[in-house]
């Protein structure tokens, strides 16, 4: 099973859409552990290298996911042209209208722009263990 969390604050969860609150989430995970299901059948999909996005705030994501009995999936954040984010990364002038589109490939796009450094980036995946 894979639940799509992407993030646990919520002001950024109402910003990227509103599609899940933590209580949703919870109630996902006490439904499915009821079920029968275990943690190491159940991943949450948790982004990071979100605009903004601080290294905190990915560890507090993390620590909520396995407090819950999921795994933790990490995905880098990539924008998605003409969406809210993509237009907000254009109007601060993060990213051109015209970004080659290998440029908003997900591993690429969180190395160049996510702010995030390789041994945050391990200190993330270590920590989702």
């Amino acid at each position: 099973i894979r639940i799509g969390l992407e993030t646990t604050r919520p002001q950024r969860q109402a910003e990227t859409g509103g599609k899940v609150r933590n209580s949703d989430f919870l109630e996902a995970m006490e439904s499915l552990i009821k079920a029968g299901f275990s943690e190491s059948e159940i991943g949450t999909y948790l982004f990071f290298g979100l605009p903004g996005q601080s290294i905190d705030e990915v560890i507090e994501g993390i620590k909520f996911v396995k407090s819950s009995g999921s795994l933790v999936n990490l995905v880098e954040y990539s924008p998605i042209p003409g969406t809210v984010m993509w237009n907000e990364l254009e109007s601060e002038r993060i990213i051109k209208n015209n970004i080659d589109p290998l440029l908003h490939n997900n591993s690429v796009f969180f190395r160049k722009y996510s702010g995030i450094s390789e041994d945050e980036l391990q200190y993330l995946k270590q920590s989702a263990r």
